[in-house]
């Protein structure tokens, strides 16, 4: 606990370095090029929504000029298929040699037809964003029960269940992770994880140590940078290789620790309007993985 406070007060992240994959030193952009197997990525949505909400196709075509190979949508205000019937969006996608691969969707309401409807268009995955608000063990431990049901309805379709992370699972509650109660709780065979890094660092923890804890249960990642400011400051993100984390090293190990799906996601644009931004880290990304 001691440990934990000073990395959660300490005036800026960067401050300190104790933490592999933390620190201002990053690793040069091609130095571990020839080590990655994974060489596609990918984009949620959520990071272009105002420019999708405008023109979907033209978004999505900007998108296969930069290089993203795969698609994460969610419940916009269009719906998970932009105004399209799902498998109108599935050959929109496919016709720019994309692949729309999961989404994320509230589990809340019409579950089972959001999984007929994912499994009809090709997604191999549906993912819970956020449970945001437990305030007990209990409250996690019943969420993976929860999860678990998903994760059959899923299996029975054909495609998969998983859930996607913020910093209040890495947060100790009653002294225990939230993340470990939903992890030792939920059945492999039914239930993945989608590992948003900055999330992880925001709560302080190192990505590293927590994708060598679960080989094989993070299937995705979200990736992206955050700033050289303080941990309380949330809204911190920022382009690819611009801040803190180690992304060459941390990708080498989730790649190793069973990552399937790298996803590119940000939420905060201090620098470029978002299509800029997202092109830059495409182009990041390309030299990274080779």
């Amino acid at each position: 606990m001691q440990r934990r406070t000073f990395i959660k007060n300490t005036a800026a992240i960067g401050a300190y370095v104790g933490i592999s994959s933390l620190g201002t030193s990053l690793l040069s952009c091609n130095s571990l090029a020839h080590t990655f197997k994974l060489k596609d990525f990918g984009i949620q949505l959520y990071s272009i929504n105002d420019a999708m909400l405008k023109n979907p196709f033209e978004v999505l075509t900007s998108l296969s000029e930069y290089g993203y190979k795969t698609i994460e949508s969610f419940e916009s205000d269009l719906g998970m298929y932009w105004g399209m019937s799902n498998m109108e969006f599935k050959r929109e996608v496919e016709n720019l040699g994309m692949k729309l691969i999961s989404s994320h969707i509230d589990i809340n309401t019409d579950f089972e037809a959001k999984v007929e409807q994912a499994a009809q268009a090709g997604l191999q995955h549906l993912i819970c964003p956020s449970i945001s608000g437990g305030t007990s063990i209990d409250y996690y431990r019943n969420y993976a029960d929860t999860f678990n049901e998903c994760g059959e309805i899923c299996r029975k379709a054909g495609i998969r269940f998983g859930y996607h992370n913020h910093d209040y699972s890495f947060s100790l509650l009653d002294g225990k992770y939230p993340q470990d109660i939903l992890m030792e709780n939920t059945d492999a065979g039914l239930v993945d994880f989608e590992i948003d890094l900055y999330w992880v660092l925001t709560a302080g923890e190192d990505p590293i140590q927590w994708l060598q804890k679960y080989p094989g249960r993070f299937t995705h990642c979200h990736l992206k940078d955050r700033e050289n400011l303080p941990l309380s400051q949330v809204d911190a993100s920022i382009d690819l290789g611009k801040g803190i984390l180690n992304i060459p090293e941390v990708l080498r190990i989730a790649e190793t620790s069973g990552l399937k799906h790298i996803i590119l996601e940000q939420e905060r644009y201090p620098i470029a309007p978002p299509m800029e931004t997202t092109k830059a880290n495409a182009d990041y990304l390309k030299r990274v993985l080779g």
